[in-house]
């Protein structure tokens, strides 16, 4: 289940962006929950959710939801990620880099 744990260094870049959104305000202050959760779930050690999956394990929600947990921190930086890369427009920032450079 937890197979690409080691995989989840390539995140830090989308954590990244999704904190500076947060900050510059390029995303809904209501981001901030989620993202809060999202990042403390990926911090925790892999052994340290494996021992709360197997004593959540007679609760088949909360067992599910600790299986799924680096996932669904996953999921949330990558919905950050493409509301920010979504909202910007290239085409804009050329042209203020066209008329400073020119000025």
């Amino acid at each position: 289940v937890y197979t690409y744990e080691h995989h989840c260094v390539w995140a830090i870049p989308a954590v990244v962006v999704s904190l500076l959104a947060l900050i510059e305000g390029r995303i809904s202050r209501w981001w901030a929950a989620p993202l809060g959760i999202a990042i403390a779930a990926w911090s925790f050690e892999i052994l340290d959710l494996r021992s709360m999956w197997v004593s959540a394990r007679g609760t088949p929600p909360l067992h599910l939801v600790v299986q799924e947990l680096k996932f669904a921190a996953l999921l949330v930086f990558l919905t950050i990620t493409a509301i920010v890369g979504g909202r910007y427009d290239a085409s804009s920032q050329r042209a203020d880099n066209v008329e400073a450079t020119a000025g």
